[in-house]
């Protein structure tokens, strides 16, 4: 049988079965397939790939206002094996913050299809704080809920972030990061979604001082993760306390994480957004004068005493002394400004050294400007570099 025949004989069938069936179409799909007045009055419409180039022309012309009223309402959704295949996720790489970012856009996930799946774990999670007696009990049962939380692919933790309604507590909070801590295999987007979500939002808010066993489990996970807790917890919480004009809230556990907590290279990345801000913020060095000052300055000299000691380079050291100059010739009797100095002389003199003639006359020439009891140390340690310095 030739190819024509073949094809001739499907049309044939597949035309059959629709007269057999008489599939009820709407008024608009008969007028655009040509069932207008007699069904089948223009058989050929059916199949509008044919090789008459008029017919299918005038097909393309009856099917354009069925396209344009359901474009609107019709999209790709996305299979639902994706959304379940986690051990994808586990052994793919990392999803870092650039990913996270575009888990906001909801047309690309079945948000009904994800909150069906994973139902059973938010009820469990919101269950927790439902009552005082639960909210005490959950030393006993939080982390194994937080764990199975944690668990969930980072689609679906996204939407249950958005359903969680819990009452947070330190004892929650401690849960959450003892969850965090057990998980060998915590995806960083998981954890940086719980950083997100919940860590920061609480820490923003309240103004009581963190119980120790929250604040050491805090610490071991941001040792962990310590480019999320810089990102998540620390820089938004810089900013509060710049946009918002008052000092730092919870300096204190800000300061403990940078010491036990932090490495050189995400500590050296804090002390860069404190000097230098960024692109799409606020620069941090315009902090000179405001009530951050003191919260800032503090800052700069952990991050500068912290061991082991970063590696401050000839721009980073101009730029802390910049900072410095500007503190001490508004305020002379500023402390921190000049005990930002004394770590510099005190714990990166072989750097200042290297870094020249140049620098340590401009140290010399803040420290003279102080008013500050520091100032006589400070001057007798540059002395004591200048000579050092090669001949």
């Amino acid at each position: 049988m030739s190819f024509a025949a073949l094809r001739e004989e499907r049309i044939q069938q597949l035309k059959a079965q629709i007269q057999q069936h008489n599939q009820g179409f709407s008024p608009s799909l008969q007028h655009a397939f040509g069932y207008v007045d007699t069904y089948m009055s223009t058989p050929d419409l059916l199949f509008p790939v044919v090789d008459d180039h008029d017919a299918c022309e005038a097909a393309d012309d009856r099917l354009a206002p069925v396209i344009r009223a359901t474009s609107g309402t019709l999209k790709p959704r996305k299979p639902r094996r994706l959304l379940h295949d986690t051990s994808a996720t586990r052994s793919s790489q990392p999803i870092g913050a650039s990913q996270v970012s575009q888990m906001d856009n909801g047309d690309d996930m079945d948000v009904d299809g994800i909150l069906e799946e994973i139902q059973d774990v938010l009820v469990r999670v919101n269950r927790l704080g439902a009552t005082p007696e639960m909210s005490q009990s959950s030393q006993h049962d939080g982390p194994g809920v937080f764990q199975d939380l944690l668990a969930l692919t980072p689609e679906q933790l996204q939407i249950a972030c958005e359903h969680v309604q819990l009452t947070w507590t330190d004892a929650l909070l401690a849960d959450l990061c003892a969850a965090i801590g057990r998980d060998d295999n915590a995806n960083p987007a998981s954890v940086r979604l719980a950083y997100q979500s919940f860590l920061y939002p609480y820490m923003s808010k309240t103004t009581s001082n963190l119980p120790r066993v929250l604040l050491n489990d805090l610490v071991l996970v941001s040792k962990r993760f310590d480019s999320i807790a810089v990102d998540c917890l620390i820089m938004p919480l810089l900013n509060d306390a710049l946009q918002e004009h008052h000092e730092l809230r919870h300096s204190d556990i800000v300061v403990k994480l940078i010491q036990e907590a932090l490495g050189q290279t995400t500590r050296l990345v804090l002390l860069r957004y404190l000097l230098f801000g960024s692109l799409d913020k606020l620069p941090l060095a315009q902090w000179n004068g405001t009530a951050f000052s003191k919260s800032a300055l503090q800052l700069v000299n952990t991050v500068c005493t912290a061991t082991p000691l970063v590696a401050l380079e000839t721009p980073v050291l101009q730029q802390i002394l910049l900072t410095c100059r500007s503190v001490i010739l508004q305020e002379p009797r500023n402390k921190e400004a000049m005990q930002v100095m004394l770590a510099l002389t005190s714990k990166h003199g072989p750097t200042l050294v290297a870094a020249g003639d140049n620098l340590l006359a401009d140290m010399e020439a803040i420290a003279q400007s102080s008013q500050m009891f520091l100032k006589r140390n400070i001057l007798n340690q540059l002395t004591a570099l200048k000579k050092k310095r090669p001949p």
